[in-house]
């Protein structure tokens, strides 16, 4: 996760017990202790990639990423699409025959 913002939870299927748990940007709790504890907490606070923020279990995510994975699981074993199979996202979602496109929940920046 070196220079990436986000967090990986791994989750033991079998129990739900937690593997690991990785949240990024992080940063040296060194820096909040000693004489110069107040300068620096001062400018992690004020990071725009917020390293004081514990993505691993503070922060939001949408669920689309698994919503996919089974997806593509059900239509693997019902033949309909192959390994090969590949599909293109021009940023919004046509069906339901309202005709209108909805918006796709894909987010840039999860802060």
């Amino acid at each position: 996760m070196k220079d990436k913002v986000g967090s990986i939870v791994a989750i033991d299927p079998k129990t739900g017990g937690i593997i690991c748990m990785v949240s990024s940007p992080t940063y040296n709790p060194g820096y909040l202790t000693g004489s110069e504890r107040r300068k620096h907490f001062s400018e992690l606070y004020s990071d725009p990639r917020k390293p004081l923020l514990n993505r691993a279990v503070n922060a939001s995510y949408s669920p689309g990423s698994t919503f996919k994975t089974l997806q593509a699981l059900v239509g693997l074993h019902e033949g309909v699409i192959g390994t090969s199979t590949t599909f293109s996202c021009s940023g919004a979602f046509y069906g339901c025959g309202n005709g209108k496109p909805t918006k796709c929940l894909i987010r840039e920046r999860f802060i």
